[in-house]
């Protein structure tokens, strides 16, 4: 299973300044971090969705969290094509959320 590039448009690349991100994008980059298929550098939308609401967070505000590190340039939603024809939405980090969390660690 691999992530198909170009199937989903970012919906926005604004990452001239350093984000100021709340408590649920924080929580979703997490997640992410955690999710991802050996091999691979997606993780499942609905797994890190699953994953926020046992930590609390509503389906709603996953939902925004996702679109939100999407708008800023941190994450990429892509189609990922499974073996037996269907496909879901995988979410993997771009050049600069891969920065950040670098940074984090530090």
């Amino acid at each position: 299973v691999a992530c198909a590039a170009g199937s989903y448009p970012a919906i926005g690349t604004d990452m001239h300044k350093a984000p100021d991100l709340d408590r649920g994008e924080l929580a979703a980059l997490a997640a992410l971090a955690r999710n991802r298929a050996p091999g691979d550098d997606c993780a499942s939308g609905h797994d890190i969705r699953q994953q926020l609401r046992d930590e609390g967070f509503t389906k709603l505000a996953a939902v925004l969290a996702l679109q939100s590190l999407v708008a800023r340039g941190l994450v990429e939603r892509r189609r990922v094509d499974g073996a037996d024809g269907f496909f879901h939405t995988g979410y993997r980090f771009t050049r600069a959320g891969l920065a950040l969390i670098r940074s984090s660690d530090r």
